[in-house]
């Protein structure tokens, strides 16, 4: 009789955790929906340069220095209106960090229950990999970890 019990326990307990890893999971995919989403909110108001852009998508796939190397020879082939501009946006991309602080602070609030769940991490970054909306996002957090 008693192990029927420790069965039904046994089953009952592992049928909680699936059910919490499933909600975990869906928590995760939204949160870098939302971050993603405030980012891009960002990044519109800033209308930052495409060169600027793609120096990051360079910076990921060759490095900083051939990224720096490429944006360098855009700039020396460019008109001084568009050197300007350049120079500019990269002044304003350094506000970045900071309005992702401020702009998107209420996102890590509301799952702050997650903060101490590595697998949450795990997910977030996963579901980050694969939302088209979070493609420049991903790229900054892979830059990020280098």
């Amino acid at each position: 009789m008693l192990r029927p019990i420790l069965l039904l326990i046994v089953l009952s307990f592992s049928v909680h955790q699936v059910d919490a890893q499933k909600k975990m999971k869906k928590a995760a995919k939204k949160a870098a929906s939302d971050m993603c989403d405030c980012f891009g909110a960002i990044m519109d108001e800033l209308d930052l340069h495409p060169e600027l852009i793609k120096m990051v998508y360079d910076m990921d796939q060759y490095g900083q220095e051939e990224a720096q190397n490429r944006l360098t020879q855009t700039l020396l082939k460019a008109d001084q209106e568009l050197v300007d501009r350049i120079v500019a946006d990269t002044e304003k991309m350094q506000s970045i960090g900071g309005r992702l602080e401020t702009d998107c602070n209420y996102i890590k609030e509301k799952y702050t229950k997650y903060d101490s769940d590595p697998d949450f991490e795990k997910y977030l970054i996963e579901s980050m990999s694969k939302l088209e909306s979070c493609k420049l996002v991903y790229t900054f957090m892979k830059i990020g970890t280098k």
